[in-house]
C-alpha cells in the first residue's frame, strides 16, 4: 500500500490534475527496481525525454506539497 502514489497523493488531498500522472508512475519503480521484471535495464526503458517529463511533473507536484507544508 505505501508503495502506492495513488495512496499517499489522496492521504495528503493532492490535488486530482495530479493523479492521470502518479498512475502512470506508480508501476515504474517495479522497472527501476527489479529490472529483470521488466524485462530490460532501467538505462533501456527510459531516455533523457522521459526522465525529463517525469523530473518536471514531479517538482509540480513537490512545490504544491512545499506550499502546503509552508502554510
Amino acid at each position: 500500500m505505501f508503495h502506492s502514489l495513488i495512496y499517499l497523493a489522496s492521504e495528503v488531498k493532492l490535488p486530482p490534475e495530479h493523479f492521470k500522472f502518479l498512475r502512470e508512475l506508480t508501476p515504474q519503480f517495479v522497472n527501476t527496481r527489479y529490472p529483470d521484471a521488466a524485462y530490460g535495464l532501467p538505462k533501456e526503458l527510459y531516455d533523457e525525454e522521459i526522465a525529463q517529463e517525469y523530473l518536471k511533473k514531479t517538482k509540480e507536484i513537490f512545490k504544491w506539497l512545499k506550499l502546503q507544508i509552508d502554510k
